[in-house]
C-alpha cells in the first residue's frame, strides 16, 4: 500500500515537474525537441501553427520565385518546390509513372518531365544556427539519397508566414521563412493558469483518496464502499448542499406570500 502511495506522488510531481520544465526553462542553444521545434537559450521556437496537419504542404514556390497555391500551374518550366514544416504531407503524382512525393516535408515539381522528387523527410530535420548569416536555420535530408532543402528562419512579426526562394546550394533548394514563429517565444503555446489549477486539483483529490483508502484499510480494516474515507459526510453532502439552498431561497418566498396576503 504504501509502495501506491509512493508511486502516485511521484507521479504528480512529475506531471507538475514536466509543465514547469517545457514551458519555463529554455534549455542549450537550438536543440531539437521535435520536426516542430527548437529549444534555445533565448527562448523557443515553435512551427507548429506555421505548418499544415491535413497533408497538404502550406507553402509553394518556383526557383525563379514565383508564388502560388498550385505549382501545377506554373508554366516557367523552372524547378518548383512544395514546402511544410512541421508537419508531413502527400503531393502527386501527375501521372501513373510517378509516385510523387509521400510523407515528405519538401518535394521539387519539375514540369518538364513531369516529376515530383522527395527532397526532405520531417524525421530528417536538424535545427541550428549560422553565424555567417546571424540567423536560425532548419534543414532536412532524405533517408534514400541524403540531399534535402531547407534554409533560414527569419523572425519578423510584421508578416504571416512568408516563403522567399533563396537559391540552389549543390542542388539543395533553399528558402528563408518569414514568421512571427522564427522569433524566439514567438507561437509558444503556453499552459493557462487554468489547467495548471486542475491537474494541481485533480492531484489533491486522488492523494486524499489514496491516503484515505490506506488508511481506513490499515487502521479500521474496512473493505467495499466502507473504504472511502469521510464515507458519512460524503453521503450527506447533497442533503447539505438542498438545505443550504432552501435556506437561501425561503425569505424570498416568504415574502411573496405576505405580499399576496396584504
Amino acid at each position: 500500500m504504501a509502495s501506491v502511495y509512493k508511486l502516485h506522488v511521484s507521479l504528480c510531481v512529475y506531471i507538475l515537474g514536466l509543465i514547469i520544465i517545457t514551458y519555463g526553462s529554455p534549455e542549450s542553444f537550438c536543440t531539437n525537441q521535435d520536426p516542430c521545434t527548437c529549444n534555445t537559450a533565448h527562448g523557443l521556437i515553435d512551427l507548429r501553427s506555421v505548418g499544415r496537419s491535413d497533408r497538404t504542404a502550406r507553402f509553394f514556390i518556383s526557383s525563379s520565385g514565383i508564388q502560388g497555391d498550385d505549382l501545377i500551374a506554373i508554366e516557367d518550366h523552372q524547378p518548383s518546390y512544395y514546402y511544410n514544416p512541421c508537419y508531413p504531407f502527400d503531393v502527386g503524382p501527375p501521372s501513373q509513372t510517378d509516385e510523387g512525393c509521400k510523407d515528405v516535408a519538401v518535394c521539387q515539381y519539375n514540369s518538364n518531365e513531369p516529376q515530383f522528387v522527395d527532397m526532405g523527410d520531417q524525421h530528417q530535420v536538424v535545427f541550428g544556427y549560422s553565424t555567417d548569416r546571424g540567423m536560425l536555420y532548419i534543414n532536412y535530408t532524405t533517408k534514400s539519397n541524403g540531399g534535402g532543402g531547407g534554409g533560414g528562419l527569419v523572425c519578423d512579426k510584421r508578416t504571416d508566414n512568408t516563403l522567399e526562394w533563396n537559391g540552389l546550394v549543390d542542388d539543395a533548394p533553399t528558402f528563408n521563412l518569414l514568421s512571427p514563429c522564427a522569433c524566439y517565444d514567438g507561437c509558444v503555446r503556453t499552459v493557462s493558469p487554468g489547467t495548471i489549477l486542475c491537474v494541481v486539483f485533480v492531484c489533491l483529490v486522488s492523494t486524499y483518496l489514496v491516503v484515505g483508502v490506506l488508511y481506513r484499510k490499515a487502521v479500521h480494516g474496512a473493505t467495499g464502499v466502507q473504504l472511502l474515507p469521510n464515507l458519512s459526510f460524503w453521503t450527506s453532502l447533497p442533503g447539505l448542499i438542498k438545505d443550504g439552498y432552501l435556506f437561501f431561497v425561503s425569505p424570498c418566498w416568504t415574502s411573496s406570500v405576505q405580499y399576496e396576503q396584504l
